[in-house]
This record gives C-alpha cells, structure tokens and sequence, in this order.
C-alpha cells in the first residue's frame, strides 16, 4: 500500500482549564458575534461553508517549542482526537488553522503565566465518543500529555488495517465496544419510538455514553419486575429543541432492531450483576454495561409449555381470579428457573394456548396454594405434597390461541407438544417462542396482567419522597427559581433547612456535581466570596506574587459559564450569619438586576450567568435575622420551612409512618404540643422535626419511654433554656418537660 498522506493528532483536556474549553469551543459551537470581531468574513465564511452543521467549533494550543511543530505540520482535513481521563470523547477533522491570540484570549483566557491558547484551529463538529484508550493500545499509545502528533508509521499500520483513519475510528472508537442498558418507560415523558429511536435529554445521567454504534438492550419496569424486550445497535444522533429540564434532547435511531421474544425477566441473579459494575445506579434510565453482561441479558426468556386438563383444573377460571399459581412439574425440574416464559396450555377439543405466565419460584416438592383450591376439579390428582413451581399469571389469551393454527404453520412443525401431547410440561425452541410470540402479538388480549407501572405523575415524587414535603411546597420553589432565581429557606432550628436546600438544589440542577455549598459566617467576606488578592508561589522562580484570585462565587460563575447551558446552583448556608453588604459588595445590584454588568473592584467587567441560581438557608430563631432582613428581602424569595401547622406536623408524621414506628400518633401529639407551647413565646423559635428523627427509634419501631425521656433531657430542654433564659431549670422542666407536656397532650 502506498504511503498515505493522512495524519492524527490527539489533543488532552484533563486539567479544569481544559475541560472548560471542552464545553466553550467542543462540546458546544462558538458564538459567532466572537468570530466576527476577530476574523476576517471570508475567513468565517469559508469555515461556515465547510462546517457540517454551519457551526464555530475550535481549539488551540500554547506557543513554545513543544507545540510549535506539531501545530504547523497540521494541515486542513487531518483528524483529531479529543483524549480526557484516559478515554477518547470526541473526534473531529481540521477546517483551518490561524494564529489568533485576540480571539483565543477572548475565547479561552489566559493562564497564570499570561499566556493563552493561540494556536488555534476550526474544526467540524466534533462526534462524541467514549472509549477507554487502553482498547486501541494495540495501535495508538495507551495515555497521551498535551497536544500530540501519532507518528507516521501507526499512522500508516492504522490505514493498513482499516483503509483510512476515519474507518479506524467507526470501527474501534465509535461505539463498536459500548454496551448499553436503556430504561424505556412508558408514560415517562420522553417520546421513544418503539422500535425506532430512543429519546433523552442532557439531564438524564450518563447521556453522552450513547453513541454511535453502541449495542443496546432496552428494559421497563412492570409493576411485577422489569423485563428487557429489545436490542439492536444506536444509529445517527440526532439533536432535538430541549424539553422539561433539558437544554438539549436528542434523539438516536436504532439500527438493527430486534425485539426480544419472550421478552426476559430480569432476575434477582440478573439485578446483583447488574450492580456488581461500577457506577451502576439503579435509579439511571441510561447505564454502561460490560460485553459479558449483555450477551447474557440479550438472550431471550427460555420458554415451556405447561398444559392442563380442563377435567382435571381451571385454568382459565385461574387466569380470571388469581395473580399466581402453582404447577406440577413431570419433567425437566433441574431445567425449569425463575424468569421462564410459560405458554399456558388447555388440552381437548378446543385445545390451545389460554395464557402467559411465567415462573416466579423453581420446582420443588410443596402442596398447591389454599386459594386456588377452587379451580382444582381433582384433589385427588392435584392435591398434597408434589413437585411443582410458582407461576405468576401475565395475559389471558382470548380467543385461543389454537392447535390447528400452529399445526398450519410451518414454524411448528417441530413443536413437541403437537407431535406428542401426553405430558404436563414440553420444551419450546428459542425460534418456536418468538413465533409464538409474535402470534400472540396478533391476537385480541382480553385480561392484560403485564402492564407496565404508571409512571409517577409528579416531577416532585423523588423529591417528596426524601424530604416528606408535599408537591405543592416544590412546585412553589420551582416557579420561584424559575422567575426570581434565588430563594431562602427560612425555619426554625431542625426543620430540615440545609438537606431540603442540597435535595432541591441537585434537583433543579439535574445533578449534584453542577451545585456547590457554602456556609457564611461573621468572619466571611468579599475576598472570600467575591474576589481578593492573594499571595501565588511560583516554584520555578522562587518567587511570591499576590494577583488578584477569584472567590468562590466568581468561581462557581465561571463553571456555569462553561457548563454547556445546564443549571447551576450555589447554596449559602446560614446566609444571615455574614454582613451581607461586606460580603457581596457590588453583586448586591446584580442579584437585583440579572441582566446587567458591575465593575468588580478589581477593574473587571462582570455579570452574573443567566443559567446561576442561589439558595439560601436561614436560621429564624437567629435574633440577627431582622438586620438583614430588608438587605435580602427584595433580591431573595422567602420559602418557609414550618414544624407544625394546625394541629399536625408538616413533615415528622409522614417521616414516622414511613419507618412504621408503632407509637407514631402518640409522638406527633407531642411534637405538636410541644410547639405549641413554644410558639405562645415566638413561633419562630419552635423546634423542628429532624430532632426527632433518631436512629434507634427506626431500629427498635418505636419511641421507647426510656427514649423519650433521653431525648427530652439532651436535646429539647437544653434548647428550650436558650429561649426562655429568665427561667430557672425547675420552672422550665414544669412548663415543658415531657410529663407536663404528655399531660397536655393526653398522652399516657
């Protein structure tokens, strides 16, 4: 073969500056208006014209002499690789190259030694990609640092191999080793195509694993377990308008489709592999399995028939009234598992398929179940102790499914309970199965028992869920965010105000690593928060310079900025702790005015992200509140967090019936007579419900009295002494001690 002219470069994004310019220039396009002020229009227009989708997509490289000749052997159409973590993410081809510092200061910034990314380069849109690069080590090193050129001769064995480098990496980047399991629900809000394409969006954990050319099975969850029902290969990707909480949906079109016929039920062996891989999260729609793991749940449910004599039992009296039954098992009782697919079988004249069922617990010696004594028309055959398994009823087949129409068709000819129909339990072949599957897809279903589970009506579920907060409260906190964009949870000591805040935030930010906390104090200031000078050692001069560095706000902007349009949000805890004024400096206009800029003290332009949110926590028995109070009150929603409303707890009864603690009305009684006690003083000083989420009451199911008196003497008393001070101990042990407070609350 001829020496090819082709060349590879791979480019590493590791470091966090890196991976910022990962989602400035790569993962999303460039703004044109910042084309524009640094580049000629023919220049923009040339890259526009060759670019697949129109787009701006770039990146650079440092000057200085290990950079220097890799940039300039680089020619227009040479392929690159995007290498992070020691994966392959992207890969994409070279439309121009210039050396623009201007526009890759104005882009990607500098770094602490002035210097900025100004070798640059325009390129196609990037295609998404996650392959571990140790899988191609056998042609292309293993780990890579900065800015790489593959040598010519890998190169060359590469081209020798697969005909060009773009087949190369169809071939062994693009999905041909990613194996995945996709959660496709019904009613879940995201519009699949059954056996067309699959639809998710840049909220949904582990997105960007799909991708070309990766191999799939899809499950669903039923309300009697999940079961995988197809499989095949993700095609073309395609990006759709975003939707919900997604800033971007996307749609991939399944190539090579298969439903999975029976369809398998995964079983507990099935679900403890599952989560034996790492990063497996049962609550995720999208997971990354192992080549292993999906040859094993890619084969269909092994199928039987099981047939019965309508003189001997119900069956399809059974059918109608149970969910599950038992069944006698002849033959094959070392063969028969859970999860196997049963072809329920009525025997005589009208003989044929009158149900689906399949196996829930394997054969073994046990007597038939007490209910569905009254479909046994024999006892004396079906009674006592016998070989049987455990059916979970599926579907009623109505009409039959009937022996003269698999005997019609070819596919049966083999079918072993045509051939020999004497006997209780038959064999049916994988092919046999899918064609009595695909009959039955045909055929009118009267009772359908596999119903797939109602998807929760609420986004709020998960939500309500953790915090036992009603919907209402988070659908208020949404709209707040939605409109103003920065609230406070306001309560009093243990109403949960933190937890709810870090619950809430990750929710609204569609995962927990785009929120950051932060907890103010009267020591806290604008260096801190904002921007300060700060001392910097340079090692290899030995020399100290203080530089202006961001704070942790201006840190967490930048991330926001650079988060490829998803939500971030900061949590401030304590937020009345700090003078507000000294902390936020100038920023106090901006959470006002969110579309304008300030001029930092710094000299720096500065304007707070549209996609930045903020959540506060405040402690209302703070007696400080009311200082700050008017700083915060029009820049921040108010959320309050209550202990008790009415004569009912807010959160603790939900809390207490969930661990099924015995004495739970007794409990919330007291709570609530507790508090109301206390708010007679000042509502804002009542005690939350986290100081009665103890531990040992869960284990033991109960508040022991031993308990409660522990409780009352360590953690409520001592709270109580700090707002009723001009108390003695006597006096406030006979206002709110646990006896006088049983009493008032008719609690014995």
């Amino acid at each position: 073969m001829p020496q090819t002219e082709e060349q590879l470069f791979v480019i590493t994004a590791s470091n966090p500056d890196a991976q910022r310019h990962i989602g400035k220039s790569i993962a999303n396009s460039i703004d044109p208006a910042l084309c524009t002020q640094h580049f000629d229009s023919a220049v923009l227009e040339d890259v526009r014209q060759k670019s697949a989708d129109g787009k701006f997509y770039a990146w650079g490289a440092l000057p200085g002499e290990r950079n220097q000749p890799n940039w300039s052997s680089m020619q227009v159409g040479d392929y690159v690789l995007v290498y992070q973590v020691k994966q392959y993410t992207y890969w994409t081809r070279v439309i121009s190259k210039h050396r623009n510092a201007a526009f890759a200061e104005a882009l990607w910034e500098r770094d602490p030694e002035g210097r900025t990314w100004e070798f640059m380069y325009f390129l196609q849109p990037p295609v998404p990609l996650q392959c571990p690069a140790q899988k191609t080590a056998d042609v292309l090193p293993a780990t890579y640092q900065g800015f790489s050129r593959i040598t010519a001769d890998r190169v060359q064995s590469v081209v020798s191999q697969y005909g060009s480098i773009e087949k190369f990496i169809e071939a062994r980047l693009q999905g041909s080793e990613t194996y995945l399991l996709l959660r496709s629900n019904e009613g879940s809000g995201w519009s699949d195509r059954e056996g067309n394409s699959y639809h998710y969006g840049n909220t949904v954990a582990n997105y960007t694993a799909v991708v070309k050319g990766a191999q799939f099975l899809l499950d669903r969850a039923y309300r009697d377990g999940t079961r995988i029902f197809g499989t095949g290969e993700i095609g073309d990707i395609a990006e759709e308008p975003g939707a919900g909480k997604a800033t971007k949906t996307f749609r991939a079109t399944y190539k090579d489709y298969r439903p999975l016929r029976p369809p398998r039920l995964l079983t507990k062996e099935d679900e403890a592999l599952l989560a034996s891989l790492a990063g497996f999260n049962l609550q995720h729609s999208i997971h990354k399995i192992t080549k292993e793991v999906f040859e094993r749940l890619s084969q269909p449910a092994t199928a039987w028939i099981f047939q019965a004599n309508p003189a001997v039992y119900d069956m399809r009296g059974a059918l109608r009234g149970l969910k599950s039954d038992t069944f006698l098992v002849a033959r094959f009782k070392e063969e028969i598992k859970v999860g196997d697919r049963i072809y329920l079988w009525e025997s005589g004249t009208d003989a044929g398929i009158v149900g689906v069922a399949e196996v829930i617990e394997e054969p073994k010696l046990r007597p038939s179940l007490p209910e569905s004594t009254q479909f046994q028309l024999d006892q004396e055959k079906l009674g006592g102790q016998q070989v049987r398994a455990v059916l979970r009823f599926l579907r009623s087949v109505d009409p039959v499914l009937s022996r003269e129409r698999l005997l019609a068709s070819p596919e049966f000819s083999n079918l072993s309970i045509l051939k020999q129909p004497q006997g209780s339990n038959f064999r049916v072949t994988p092919a046999e199965a899918e064609a009595i599957e695909q009959l039955l897809s045909e055929e009118k279903e009267s009772t359908d028992m596999e119903a797939p589970i109602p998807q929760p009506e609420s986004r709020f579920a998960q939500l309500c869920r953790e915090t036992f907060l009603p919907e209402a409260f988070f659908a208020d906190c949404e709209r707040l965010l939605e409109t103003q964009k920065q609230l406070i949870l306001q309560g009093s000591p243990g109403t949960g105000k933190t937890f709810v805040a870090e619950k809430l935030a990750a929710w609204w930010a569609g995962a927990s690593e785009r929120t950051k906390t932060v907890q103010f104090h009267e020591s806290y200031g604008y260096e801190d928060f904002v921007e300060g000078i700060k001392p910097l050692y340079n090692s290899d001069k030995d020399e100290t310079l203080f530089r202006p560095m961001p704070g942790v706000f201006l840190s967490f902007c930048k991330d926001a900025r650079d988060g490829s349009g998803n939500r971030y949000v900061l949590i401030i805890d304590e937020i009345n702790r700090a003078k507000i004024s000294r902390v936020f400096g100038e920023l106090l206009y901006l959470l006002e005015y969110r579309n304008k800029t300030v001029t930092l003290q710094s000299g720096k332009a500065f304007s707070i992200p549209d996609d930045l949110y903020i959540i506060g926590t405040m402690n209302t028995a703070d007696k400080s509140i009311a200082l700050v109070d008017y700083a915060l009150r029009r820049r921040f929603a108010f959320v309050t967090l209550q202990a008790v409303k009415g004569d009912k707890s807010v959160v603790l009864r939900a809390w207490l019936d969930a661990n099924q603690i015995a004495n739970a009305a007794q409990v919330e009684r007291l709570f609530v007579t507790l508090n109301k006690l206390i708010a007679a003083k000042d509502e804002a000083l009542t005690i939350g419900h986290s100081y009665f989420m103890l531990p040992e009451a869960v284990s033991k199911k109960s508040f022991t009295q031993d308990l409660l008196e522990f409780l009352w003497r360590y953690r409520i008393l001592p709270l109580v002494a700090e707002y009723e001070y001009e108390l003695t101990a006597t006096q406030i042990e006979e206002k709110y001690g646990l006896a006088a407070v049983s009493r008032l609350a008719g609690v014995r």
